[in-house]
């Protein structure tokens, strides 16, 4: 494993474990990282839950129209 790979590893446990994150992890890692743990991505198997997907799904019912109208113009 090389030394980066070894040293993201470390931090990913670390920010698993306690929450901490190291100031060396790239911003868009730490970001992903954060959006995961807010979203409640469990880390163990790498999916999320549905909650996410149930909302989309009703918002996109409860607009119905504008998503239909949306549509048809990307359609065109």
């Amino acid at each position: 494993m090389s030394g980066y790979m070894e040293f993201i590893s470390k931090a990913w446990k670390e920010f698993v474990k306690q929450g901490d994150m190291s100031n060396e992890v790239r911003l868009e890692i730490a970001d992903s990282w954060k959006r995961c743990k807010e979203y409640g991505v469990d880390f163990t198997d790498g999916r999320g839950n549905d909650a996410y997907k149930v909302s989309v799904e009703s918002k996109i019912k409860e607009n119905a129209e504008l998503v239909s109208c949306g549509y048809s113009m990307v359609v065109m």
